[in-house]
């Protein structure tokens, strides 16, 4: 199954903010007692940039692969409409990683991006069963598990199971 998310773009926020408000937003979708590490490269693996604060997101097209080291991934593409040159896209894909964890890593991306960037999530397989168009933070409301889990795996699988998504490593 394919898992994407598409934002159009109404700002711009710094790389070092998505980051750390991508790893809140899934440490709350998971009720983690414990901070996730989430880390940016380039999507071919090249580090981005040694400094995270300085990388602007939504100004210029960008590819940028997000990961939880050694657990899942998903891609962060922002790119521009043919037809009108200023509006931004952004796609969170987590399909090609096929676990459950990069699953809630692209939905965590696009909560944190949506909320910086003042969006809306869109949702065209309504894998996430709320709509088409949603707003970030009744999502992360309606998302989040009911109790606390104490393994990042174990509350991924949770999580994916509850949506009817099933990882690679799941099957």
């Amino acid at each position: 199954m394919a898992v994407e998310f598409s934002l159009k773009l109404n700002g711009t926020v710094k790389l070092f903010t998505l980051l750390e408000d991508s790893q809140r937003v899934v440490k709350g979708i998971l009720r983690l007692p414990e901070d996730v590490m989430i880390a940016a490269t380039s999507k071919e693996g090249q580090s981005v940039v040694t400094d995270y604060a300085q990388v602007l997101l939504g100004k210029n097209e960008s590819n940028i692969m997000f990961s939880i080291p050694r657990r899942g991934a998903a891609i962060l593409t922002i790119s521009k409409t043919r037809d009108q040159i200023s509006e931004r896209w952004a796609t969170i894909d987590a399909g090609i990683f096929r676990s459950a964890v990069s699953f809630v890593l692209a939905i965590g991306i696009a909560i944190a991006l949506g909320r910086s960037t003042r969006s809306m999530i869109v949702d065209d397989a309504l894998i996430l069963k709320v709509g088409r168009i949603v707003k970030p933070d009744p999502l992360l409301e309606t998302l989040q598990l009911d109790k606390t889990y104490s393994s990042l795996d174990e509350a991924a699988f949770e999580f994916c199971k509850r949506l009817g998504i099933a990882g690679q490593e799941d099957r």
